[in-house]
């Protein structure tokens, strides 16, 4: 996994995701990532929450991936050169 690009916080008063996305110079070779931490009791709402951005970015015509942790809560997106197919394809 390579340093992100970009990295979008979904926090009040941020702009939607896929306005966020449209901000971005997107190539193939990236990938999106969404990482929704939850505090102890609040998985599913974690999860609520990054189903709902991978949702908006699909919208937007792309593809995330999903990583659900133990954390202090949040949700992040970051756009970072680490598409798998991108990585063997260099080689």
């Amino acid at each position: 996994q390579s340093e992100p690009l970009a990295l979008y916080h979904a926090d009040p008063g941020a702009p939607p995701l896929g306005q966020w996305l449209r901000d971005q110079s997107i190539d193939a070779r990236q990938q999106l990532t969404i990482v929704s931490q939850y505090r102890a009791g609040a998985q599913e709402q974690a999860l609520n929450q990054a189903e709902a951005l991978a949702r908006q970015a699909g919208e937007a015509g792309l593809r995330a991936r999903i990583v659900i942790e133990p954390g202090q809560g949040g949700t992040s997106a970051m756009l970072a050169y680490d598409v798998p197919e991108a990585s063997l394809a260099a080689r």
